[in-house]
């Protein structure tokens, strides 16, 4: 498998998708014009919702939300810049196979050695690269994931104190507070990557099955989007009252947390087997698209 990602990184598909030359499509080249105003409605949403929710749970005010949601500033970033990677990953990948069927240099590309799946595969991760972004959130979720999981952990004792000392309450094992503790910040170290490679991989998915950029792009933009609201209120929700249900009230959020990025690990799994068929089949004489009708 390693051999295999090597191979990948040094063939030239990957190289152009990553910029090494060309240019890249016009749906991501006019995404990027728009990302000084994507950042600022992502920015004002966080901010917004953020403080709403810390004013209601804490009872300290508009400004004493605000100014909490300051010591939280890196987990703003890095929603800031998750949000960023699944604006712009669809627009990398959707056209990308479509398009080198439309500039008719795809059957360029299968006479090449390389198999389907690697050209595939190529393009995914030379496509990904070109986002600026990966750096700055792998430094910042490892920060705040520490940052978290400490407190989490001390949160769990102080609790686990409070309530042994009363009556009537459920008491907060230690085992229970290092799960939530790892939960958590396993969590906020995969959640990004996850979505972000999700994203990407819908695009691509929908690229090889489609013959239309835009179409491709927007139906990718649908899926995202029906997808991250079935899974953030439906699956997180039955998780929670699972774990409730069954007495494990500490757990019960930290694991709805991680629960959200098994399945966006199990949907990429299962749309990475998806684009080995198709590739398998292209390579077994499959035409990809029939652009005479």
């Amino acid at each position: 498998m390693w051999n295999f990602f090597q191979k990948v990184r040094s063939n030239p598909i990957y190289l152009r998708e990553q910029g090494r030359w060309g240019e890249p499509n016009q749906y991501f080249a006019t995404l990027m014009r728009y990302l000084p105003l994507i950042i600022i409605v992502v920015l004002g949403v966080s901010i917004f919702c953020g403080s709403y929710q810390l004013t209601q749970l804490l009872g300290i005010g508009e400004a004493g939300g605000i100014l909490f949601l300051l010591l939280c500033l890196p987990n703003i970033v890095i929603q800031v810049l998750t949000w960023i990677g699944i604006v712009l990953a669809p627009a990398l990948t959707a056209p990308s196979v479509v398009e080198e069927m439309d500039r008719g240099s795809w059957d360029i590309l299968r006479l090449t050695p390389m198999s389907t799946i690697e050209i595939i595969v190529s393009k995914f991760f030379g496509s990904l690269s070109r986002l600026r972004i990966w750096r700055a959130l792998m430094v910042l979720s490892v920060l705040y994931a520490v940052v978290v999981g400490l407190g989490t952990t001390a949160l769990g004792s102080a609790a686990s104190l409070i309530t042994g000392s009363a009556s009537g309450l459920t008491q907060t094992t230690g085992w229970q507070t290092v799960g939530v503790a790892v939960l958590t910040t396993a969590s906020t170290i995969l959640r990004p990557w996850l979505e972000i490679g999700f994203a990407g991989l819908i695009g691509l998915t929908l690229s090889l099955w489609t013959n239309s950029a835009r179409a491709a792009l927007i139906g990718s933009y649908a899926v995202i989007m029906v997808y991250r609201m079935i899974i953030n209120t439906i699956v997180w929700t039955l998780v929670v009252v699972l774990f409730i249900e069954y007495e494990f009230e500490a757990m019960a959020f930290g694991a709805g947390a991680f629960s959200l990025n098994i399945v966006y690990f199990i949907s990429g799994g299962l749309l990475f087997w998806l684009l080995r068929r198709r590739a398998l089949a292209i390579d077994n004489g499959e035409l990809l698209h029939d652009f005479a009708d």
